[in-house]
């Protein structure tokens, strides 16, 4: 799986940003996602999944931040939401999110 983290002459980079230039220009916290690390994670599930129907769900619960689930959902994946927080993502906001699936 590849990561979008790496250090570059001892300097923490994420996608070839330097993670030092983004703190100096954002400050912090700062939260830091890489889309490349996402998308490999899931090319590695759905190759270890091919030849059985599947659909990978990501836990809403885990991190709702809506670019982070535009990418899943672009990337063919559901949705798992269980309740008030999550289900944010079904109220309108973001409609792009069709594969919802809520557990009680």
């Amino acid at each position: 799986m590849k990561s979008g983290f790496s250090y570059q002459r001892g300097t923490l980079h994420c996608e070839g940003v330097s993670v030092q230039q983004l703190v100096k220009r954002f400050g912090t916290p700062l939260y830091l996602y890489s889309e490349n690390h996402f998308l490999s994670s899931v090319r590695e599930f759905k190759k270890g999944l091919k030849g059985i129907r599947h659909l990978i769900c990501f836990a809403v619960k885990s991190n709702s931040n809506l670019s982070v689930l535009r990418l899943l959902t672009g990337a063919g994946c559901g949705m798992d939401v269980v309740s008030g927080a999550s289900s944010t993502v079904r109220s309108g906001r973001e409609s792009r999110l069709k594969k919802l699936f809520f557990q009680a």
